[in-house]
Parts: structure tokens; C-alpha cells; sequence
């Protein structure tokens, strides 16, 4: 244990935790994640942060992706829901593209993206997130 954890800080949290319990077992306490507002009924699609999100696996990765109602009426969030289990099936199949489609030019070095046509430059220094771009010169004929 962490030598800044007491014996008197250890006792205090038993006694917590046997207190939970014994609140729990009268449905006093909350335990666990609280019951999602939408749910799917098959296992990978999730609703969560306004969106639902699909998770799977393949060769061992885990992989992911989400689907957003265009609005959060619940016809909308119901079609997402629909949308999203069968993404899930085509994924389950590798027949759905993950992340990105590949930018126009590429870099080999890490930190270096073609975006919106220009180079986004991405570093951290000292912990903390930089960033710059470089516009290619426009050609004149």
C-alpha cells in the first residue's frame, strides 16, 4: 500500500464501504453506471453523449465508431439506433471503413497532416500542445 495511506485512513475507508454496502442492499445507493435514456438491444451499441456508439473487434483490435442523430428527437435518435446496429453487422465483417479516408498527400513524419489544403504541424513542448500550418505558395502561370 502507499506509505501515504494511514491506518486510520484504511479504517475510516472500510467503514465507508461497509456503510455503502449495507445502504445498497436496502436500494439506498446507486451502484454501477446509471441505465442509459436510449438503448439497443444488441450487444456493441451503446448510447452515450448524445450519440451511439458502436464498438467491436477484429483480429484482436478493438475498433469504434459512432453515429449522431441529426437531432436529438427521439424519431432521429431511433434511426441513428437503427443505422448504428447496422454498422455494427458490416463491421463485424470489415465491410466499414474506420476513421478518416487518407488525405491527399501524406508525411512520413509523425506530427505532420495535409489538411484542408495546407500542412497542419502538431508538437508538444513542455507538456503543453503546439501548432502551426504551412500554405504551399500559390502557382502564377
Amino acid at each position: 500500500r502507499p506509505e501515504t495511506q494511514s491506518d486510520d485512513h484504511i479504517d475510516t475507508a472500510r467503514v465507508e464501504a461497509e456503510a455503502k454496502l449495507k445502504l445498497a442492499k436496502q436500494g439506498l445507493v446507486l451502484v454501477g453506471r446509471p441505465k442509459a435514456e436510449f438503448q439497443s438491444d444488441v450487444p456493441g451499441v451503446t448510447w452515450r453523449n448524445g450519440m451511439w456508439n458502436v464498438r467491436w473487434k477484429i483480429d484482436g483490435k478493438r475498433k469504434s465508431s459512432t453515429v449522431r442523430p441529426e437531432t436529438q428527437s427521439d424519431d432521429h435518435i431511433d434511426t441513428a439506433r437503427v443505422e448504428a446496429e447496422a454498422k455494427l453487422k458490416l463491421a463485424k465483417q470489415g465491410l466499414v471503413l474506420v476513421g478518416r479516408p487518407k488525405a491527399e498527400f501524406q508525411s512520413d513524419v509523425p506530427g505532420v497532416t495535409w489538411r484542408n489544403g495546407m500542412w497542419n504541424v502538431r508538437w508538444k513542448i513542455d507538456g503543453k500542445r503546439k501548432s502551426s500550418t504551412v500554405r504551399p505558395e500559390t502557382q502564377s502561370d
